[in-house]
């Protein structure tokens, strides 16, 4: 019999302290750190100890291991849980898997489909598990384990091929509120379409056929000028077409054939003109919060399927600039949503001239972003080809300026503008990441992402005694530090 894989454990060998392969005993700290357990248990009454941080690919490969050492016959699980790992491995051992492999767990939790069936009750039928989640006393763990009584190692050793990793359709996400923030509405439009066609929940429409929505889609315009667009060429109309749609929001012309407009709601919403309303109130207190026009009428639009998708317009100045904010209660993202940013920028241009100040960022919520089934081919045909940037967005919190001084890793954060606005400093690159995020100094996500290599190169750069340059590589001379994987 052999009773184990020689190169056991198969997975995660990096991130587990395995004590002694023949013990009956395996320790799972789920989200503590393992160290704080070794140091409260007795290194002579476990096997293996090790966190379990993923209900899904954590829990298949500590079944595959526990399948490649099946001297483990106890596994005691202890420490603190942040996601639900712990009630999915309590739920595996206490109610099992369905024929899909999915834990019968009220939390998502699966094993990988390379598992059988009959392995995975293999281990619930032969692994006894031990709740101890929550006990931190040294003494009560020791004594705990150490009355678990030995069993015989229960088979061979079996080893599965690992499943090919799948690119799902849908990738999870928290689904509310995401965010496009680009210059201009061409590039927030390429943006949007990707989040949907990334982030997108497929589901019925009101209009027979499918459509891939995103609850509650703000996208930001910084630097569109209405009356010089930024073209791209993959928009689905013409510079002629869209100068013939800018009336329907802007002004209070009328279409033959629709029973309204936005421009009739927004300037003859029941003989008012909601929009100069917005202009004389700002024009004599340019701090109201007041400034806010309806296409919405309740008792007209209560019950009528045709109801505005656009229903408020709202405009705040601050610093000497119009910021104009946007609810559009269902937005079609690939039909409409264009149109609708460059016309309602036209609109916050107009009412920005009118007040005689310039003109701040467009916000457009998009409470139902979607796009229908009739779309998908001409959104996958946009999104083949990269975008190409026209416009680089800084990030507003300010940069972060990263030296290396006495040994330790100096930060100054700075404005937009290049002013200093505060200093701090850290010992590591993990100690510095945690200052910056407490902190909130960064709202970019490639500036956090860029942030975070320089703090590590800083790091190594005290490590091996060598000169830190932010934004250049490392000039690593001595050949057994390359060895050892200092490399930029």
């Amino acid at each position: 019999m052999k009773p184990m894989s020689d190169s056991w454990p198969l997975y995660f060998a990096e991130m587990v302290h395995t004590q002694n392969k023949e013990h009956h005993v395996g320790i799972v700290t789920l989200w503590a750190k393992k160290e704080i357990y070794m140091k409260r248990i007795d290194k002579s009454l476990y096997n293996t100890i090790g966190q379990l941080y993923s209900r899904e690919e954590g829990l298949s490969m500590l079944v595959r291991n526990l399948l490649a050492n099946k001297n483990i016959t106890d596994l005691v699980m202890v420490g603190v849980d942040l996601n639900n790992c712990a009630c999915a491995l309590r739920d595996f051992f206490e109610k099992g898997v369905d024929d899909d492999n999915k834990v019968f767990c009220e939390h998502e939790s699966r094993l990988d489909e390379n598992i059988p069936k009959e392995a995975i009750e293999k281990v619930r039928k032969n692994v006894k598990f031990h709740d101890l989640m929550g006990e931190k006393d040294p003494e009560k763990l020791n004594k705990y384990i150490r009355d678990i009584s030995k069993k015989e190692p229960y088979g061979d050793w079996e080893e599965f091929p690992l499943p090919e990793v799948k690119v799902p359709d849908i990738f999870p996400s928290d689904h509310s509120v995401y965010k496009v923030s680009a210059g201009f509405v061409g590039e927030a439009w390429y943006n949007i379409l990707k989040l949907i066609n990334k982030f997108g929940i497929e589901k019925k429409s009101q209009y027979g056929e499918n459509q891939k929505e995103l609850i509650c889609l703000t996208s930001v315009i910084t630097k569109e000028d209405p009356d010089d667009p930024k073209w791209f060429d993959y928009f689905q109309f013409t510079k002629e077409e869209l100068e013939n749609y800018f009336p329907q929001v802007i002004s209070d012309k009328g279409v033959e054939g629709m029973s309204y407009t936005y421009g009739t709601r927004l300037r003859n919403h029941k003989g008012i003109d909601q929009v100069q309303r917005m202009i004389d109130v700002l024009k004599k207190e340019n701090y109201s919060r007041r400034a806010i026009a309806f296409t919405w009428n309740v008792e007209e639009d209560y019950n009528n399927p045709k109801s505005p998708c656009l229903d408020l317009v709202h405009a705040l100045v601050q610093e000497g600039k119009l910021y104009m904010t946007c609810y559009i209660r269902s937005n079609d993202m690939f039909d409409a949503w264009p149109r609708n940013a460059f016309a309602l920028r036209k609109l916050q241009k107009m009412i920005t001239q009118e007040i005689g100040l310039t003109m701040g960022n467009l916000i457009i919520i998009s409470n139902s972003a979607h796009y229908y089934a009739r779309s998908y081919n001409k959104v996958a045909e946009i999104l083949e080809k990269p975008l190409k940037k026209v416009s680089w967005n800084q990030d507003l919190y300010g940069t972060i300026a990263i030296k290396v001084i006495d040994n330790k890793i100096h930060m100054t954060h700075m404005s937009p503008s290049g002013s200093k606005l505060e200093e701090f400093e850290a010992r590591t690159a993990n100690e510095a990441y945690k200052m910056i995020a407490e902190k909130v100094k960064i709202s970019e996500i490639s500036h956090a992402m860029d942030v975070g290599a320089q703090l590590k190169k800083a790091e190594i750069s005290i490590q091996l005694g060598i000169e830190f340059i932010q934004d250049k590589a490392l000039e690593i001379k001595n050949p057994v530090h390359k060895l050892q994987g200092f490399v930029d």
